[in-house]
């Protein structure tokens, strides 16, 4: 071998980087390259119970819910096609909820209360997710009859490590469906509705007094392994299996329902 094919060999820093972070840094430079990843796991929903409650209480939320619900049913106006023709395809939803709160105000419907009450409250899976992560809800419902029923599930050890009580029961979208017309698998509560005049403040309370003290998750290590959560892929760095389940919880959340 002659001195002009004499192997190189890369530096030591250079060796302890893997391929992909060696093309990254050619690519973007060395402050994109030091940026930290994080790796994901997987959670297996097989080892999630539902929080339930009895027929009988059951049946006291639910009717509470219809009596609660009521201020926020808007009157039904359907949109003339000729006017959602006029507007582009990504408007069309705005375009329909300002009609709707137009057409709410020609017949006396009382906005002010409608909007104060919608601002309570978290409705779906994303809006949940995203107020139990920033600490903003004290209650939460979730529909038990979905398909796959890890769309609303992933919701309970998520509430569970936040300290916020949460039920699940059949029913809940169709209940949402004939007194709010509209879709609902993810209801919560905010923190202003603790307020002891708020108009959601009995619910909050039925809630809070049906909670069960039972776990819903195991959050230690052995606990882990025995419902189901296996790792595939580990944090960079040192955390604790309290950390590693929460992180992986809000990092999996389930899309927009």
């Amino acid at each position: 071998m002659s001195d002009s094919d004499e192997l190189k060999i890369l530096s030591k820093k250079k060796q302890r980087l893997s391929l992909g972070e060696a093309i990254r840094k050619k690519k973007y430079g060395e402050k994109e390259a030091k940026r930290k990843v994080t790796r994901t796991m997987v959670v297996r929903p097989d080892g999630i119970e539902w929080p339930e409650i009895g027929i009988e209480k059951k049946s006291e939320l639910m009717d509470l819910l219809k009596t609660l619900l009521q201020p926020m049913k808007l009157p039904s106006r359907k949109v003339p096609l000729n006017e959602i023709r006029k507007v582009g395809a990504e408007k069309r939803g705005e375009f329909r909820r300002e009609w709707a709160l137009n057409e709410a105000i020609k017949v006396g419907f009382n906005i002010s209360s409608y909007i104060g009450l919608r601002s309570s409250v978290a409705l779906g899976v994303n809006c949940v997710s995203k107020g139990l992560e920033s600490n903003q809800l004290i209650g939460v419902i979730i529909e038990k009859d979905v398909s796959p029923d890890i769309i609303t599930k992933i919701l309970v050890p998520i509430a569970e490590v936040k300290g916020v009580p949460i039920i699940a029961i059949s029913g809940l979208s169709a209940t949402f469906k004939e007194y709010c017309h509209m879709k609902c698998i993810a209801f919560g509560l905010k923190r202003s509705c603790e307020g002891v005049s708020h108009h959601f403040r009995p619910l909050f309370d039925l809630i809070e007094s049906t909670t069960t003290d039972t776990d819903i998750i195991d959050m230690s290590s052995e606990g882990m392994n025995e419902r189901g959560f296996e790792r595939s892929m580990i944090f960079l760095g040192s955390r604790t299996p309290e950390d590693v389940v929460r992180k992986t919880l809000l990092d999996t959340r389930p899309q927009r329902i």
